[in-house]
C-alpha cells in the first residue's frame, strides 16, 4: 500500500472521528451515566448554546473526595485537544500516598479562589524557585553560594521569625535590597513559604508535581489534538489504570506480610496500622530518630530534644515536646499537623519513654489501612462497590493464580470451599441499597445540554511548534507578556504590584481544607 492511501485513509478516519464532536461527547457521558450511577457532569454554555466548559466527577472521585479532598493539587496548563482548552485535573493523595484523580474539567473559569473559600490556597515551591533562577541568573553565576543557600532557606527553613531574619541576612549579604523581584517575593511570603504552612496538613504537597505528573501520563492515553469524545474515553482510560495500580497496592497492604527491621512494640503498632507505603514513610523517620538526644528533661510532660549531627557552623536545632498524657505528643517544629504522621522528634522521645504504641491523637486516619473505609456511608460504598466490580474480579483473579502458582499443596477441603464460595457468588443477591441507587430515574445530565463543541483552533496541517525556543520567542514577541504556564503566572504576580483577581490564563495551585 502506497504511502498515499494510508495517509489518505487517516485522513478520512480523522475526519469522521471529529464529525458530531458533540453528539458523541453526549452519548458517551450517557453511557457512563449507565455504569457508574454516582457519575455527575456539569456545562457552561455560550449564548450560542456552545461548550464553553465541562467539569465531570466519577462516583469513584466523589468517594475519594470524601476521604482524601483535606489536601487538592490543581494544574490547567494540559491542552492536548483539538480545541486549545485548558484541562483541569483535581489531584489528591490516598492512603498509599498515591496521587488519585479527585475531579477533572476543561476550559476550567479561573474562579477558585471564590467558589472555594474555606481553602488555603499555595503557590507551587518548585515554580517559585524557577522564577527565581530566571530572574536572578545572573546572582547565580556570580556567587556560587547564593544558590544553595536560598534554596536551603526556602525548603528547609520551618521558623517564621528564622526565615525572615536569614532573609534579610541574605539579601543584605549578597547586596540584593534594591532587587524588585525579591522585595514582591518576599511581600507575597505567607502564600509559598513553608514556615507559614506548618499548622496546615498538606499531606506532604508543596509543589504541584503529583498534577504535572499525571499529565505527563495522560500523553500516553490520549492523542494530540484529540475530539472531545475521544478524550472523555481515553481519559478513562487513564483513570482506569491509576485505579488498577491503587488495587495492587491495597492488595500488597493487606496481604504481603512485611518484615520489622527494629523490632520495637512501636514499630509493630505502626505495621499493623499503617499501609505499606505509610509504614516506609514512619521506618525512615524511626531511623533518623537515631540522630537526635533528649538533651532536657522540662517538667513531667515537656522534653527538650537536640539534633546531636548539626553542621557545628550553624545554630543548634532544638525542639520542645509536649506529651498530653498518654493520648497525644506534640512538637513545636509542626511537622505532625504538616504531615500527619509523627516526624523523628516525637518518636525518639516515645521511644525513650517505652511507649509500646503511636498515641492515639497521633494517628490520622486517611494513613491507616481502613482510612476509606471507615469514612463512607452507606449508599456510598454501595455506589463505589458498582463502580469497582471489575477492579474486584481482578484482585480475585490475581489471587487464584497466585495460589495456583504456589509450590505448596492445595488441601481438598480448601478447594472445595473455594469452589462452592466461587458457585455461590455467580448470582448474588442485589444489595438494598445498590438496588435503591440503581433503580433511580437520574438523567445522564441535569443541565441544558450543549449543541456544538468550541471553534477548533487546529484546522489541519501540521500542529504549531510547541518547544520551548518557539514558546520564548513568541514570548518575547509578545506585547503584554502572555504566558500559558503555571510559573509565568507567578512570576507576572510578582511583578504587579496589585495582582488583578482574574487572569485569564494557566495556574498551578494547592488547596489545604
Amino acid at each position: 500500500m502506497r504511502k498515499e492511501s494510508v495517509r489518505s485513509i487517516c485522513a478520512k478516519m480523522a475526519q469522521e472521528n471529529m464529525r458530531d464532536d458533540i453528539g458523541k461527547t453526549l452519548k458517551l457521558l450517557d453511557t457512563m451515566k449507565e455504569t457508574d450511577p454516582g457519575l455527575e457532569v456539569r456545562f457552561q454554555l455560550d449564548e450560542d448554546g456552545r461548550l464553553k466548559s465541562m467539569l465531570w466527577c466519577t462516583g469513584k472521585n466523589r468517594i475519594d473526595y470524601s476521604s482524601f479532598g483535606d489536601a487538592i493539587t490543581f494544574d490547567t496548563t494540559y491542552r492536548t485537544n483539538q480545541y486549545s482548552l485548558p484541562f483541569g485535573l483535581f489531584m489528591g493523595i490516598n492512603n498509599h500516598f498515591q496521587s488519585i484523580v479527585l475531579d477533572q474539567c476543561a476550559a476550567m473559569a479561573m474562579a477558585m479562589k471564590s467558589t472555594m473559600k474555606e481553602t488555603r490556597h499555595r503557590w507551587c515551591r518548585w515554580h517559585v524557585l524557577k522564577n527565581a533562577k530566571d530572574r536572578l541568573g545572573k546572582v547565580y553565576s556570580k556567587h556560587k553560594g547564593f544558590k544553595h543557600e536560598f534554596n536551603k532557606l526556602v525548603t528547609d527553613e520551618i521558623d517564621i521569625t528564622k526565615f525572615e531574619r536569614t532573609w534579610d541576612t541574605l539579601v543584605k549579604k549578597y547586596k540584593l535590597s534594591k532587587n524588585m523581584f525579591l522585595k514582591r517575593l518576599f511581600k507575597y511570603r505567607e502564600k509559598w513559604a513553608k514556615p507559614y504552612f506548618m499548622g496546615i496538613f498538606c499531606a506532604g504537597m508543596t509543589s504541584t508535581q503529583r498534577s504535572e505528573s499525571a499529565n505527563h501520563m495522560l500523553k500516553r492515553f490520549i492523542q494530540r489534538a484529540a475530539p472531545m469524545h475521544l478524550f472523555v474515553a481515553k481519559f478513562n482510560e487513564f483513570q482506569s489504570d491509576r485505579n488498577d495500580q491503587e488495587s495492587k497496592e491495597s492488595f500488597v497492604t493487606n496481604q504481603v506480610p512485611r518484615k520489622l527491621r527494629v523490632g520495637i512494640p512501636i514499630e509493630n503498632h505502626a505495621n499493623t496500622i499503617y499501609t505499606r507505603a505509610m509504614y516506609e514513610k514512619f521506618y525512615d523517620e524511626l531511623f533518623e530518630s537515631g540522630r537526635f538526644a533528649i538533651t532536657s528533661k522540662i517538667s513531667e510532660s515537656e522534653y527538650l530534644v537536640t539534633d546531636t549531627k548539626q553542621d557545628t557552623e550553624e545554630a543548634t536545632t532544638q525542639f520542645t515536646l509536649t506529651l498530653q498524657g498518654t493520648s497525644k505528643i506534640t512538637c513545636q517544629c509542626g511537622l505532625f499537623e504538616h504531615m500527619g504522621m509523627l516526624f523523628r522528634h516525637a518518636l525518639k522521645v516515645l521511644v525513650h519513654l517505652d511507649r509500646p504504641e503511636i498515641p492515639a491523637g497521633n494517628i490520622m486516619r486517611r494513613w491507616t489501612k481502613d482510612g476509606l473505609e471507615h469514612s463512607l456511608s452507606v449508599d456510598t460504598k454501595a455506589t463505589m462497590a458498582a463502580h469497582n466490580d471489575n477492579i474486584r474480579k481482578k484482585l480475585l483473579l490475581t489471587r487464584v493464580f497466585e495460589i495456583a502458582n504456589k509450590e505448596a499443596m492445595l488441601s481438598e477441603t480448601a478447594f472445595h470451599q473455594a469452589m462452592e464460595a466461587m458457585k455461590d457468588s455467580t448470582n448474588p443477591p442485589l444489595e438494598p441499597a445498590l438496588a435503591d441507587i440503581t433503580n433511580t430515574s437520574t438523567p445522564a445530565i441535569t443541565e441544558v445540554r450543549p449543541t456544538a463543541c468550541p471553534p477548533r483552533t487546529m484546522l489541519g496541517g501540521r500542529p504549531p511548534n510547541t518547544g520551548l525556543q518557539s514558546w520564548l520567542a513568541s514570548r518575547k514577541r509578545s506585547s503584554n507578556k502572555t504566558a500559558n504556564s503555571a510559573s509565568a503566572l507567578v512570576a507576572d504576580w510578582l511583578d504587579e504590584e496589585n495582582p488583578p483577581t482574574k487572569k485569564r490564563r494557566s495556574i498551578s495551585d494547592i488547596l489545604y481544607t
